[in-house]
């Protein structure tokens, strides 16, 4: 199986479905889309969160030890994720391109996943890495094929899709 909430727990699905809806609404803002489509990522996200509360009950609770373990790799891996992202919007902005944040962004998001696919470990977020770095690489490179609005959309639909991959 791709993943399971058995090797996740709920928090990661959850973490997942709140910058799905994130990533959605940055999109819908980036658009021009009306300020009442906010409410679509939001009712999305609400679901899936409700899901993985139904389907996580009854699971073993992880040890002390593991959940230690599991709380420092990714705080260690978020901190250099927002390093990362600080630099990646400190280099678009020294260029004069604020149209290419989101893009950056997505990358620096796909590469942080893949210490964490190894560390968790779930094999299915290498799928979730390389999405989001092919989104953001094909929106580096050409902005105006990859706007920042399908950017946001192509990153809201992976992390969704990873947690719909994980309730399986």
């Amino acid at each position: 199986m791709a993943g399971s909430l058995k090797s996740t727990g709920p928090a990661g699905p959850i973490i997942l479905s709140v910058f799905g809806a994130i990533w959605a609404v940055l999109g819908l803002l980036s658009a021009g889309a009306a300020q009442a489509w906010i409410a679509v990522p939001v009712v999305i996200t609400a679901a899936l969160i409700a899901i993985v509360g139904r389907r996580s009950r009854g699971l073993a609770l992880r040890s002390a030890e593991e959940g230690a373990r599991i709380g420092k790799l990714v705080g260690v891996w978020s901190g250099v994720e927002g390093v990362g992202i600080f630099v990646a919007i400190n280099i678009c902005a020294r260029f004069g391109r604020p149209d290419l944040y989101l893009a950056a962004i997505c990358l620096v998001v796909g590469l942080h996943f893949v210490p964490l696919a190894r560390g968790l470990p779930v094999r299915l977020y290498y799928q979730s890495a390389a999405l989001m770095s092919a989104l953001g690489i094909a929106g580096l490179v050409d902005s105006a094929l990859v706007a920042p609005s399908v950017v946001a959309f192509g990153a809201a639909l992976v992390l969704w899709g990873t947690v719909l991959r994980v309730l399986g």
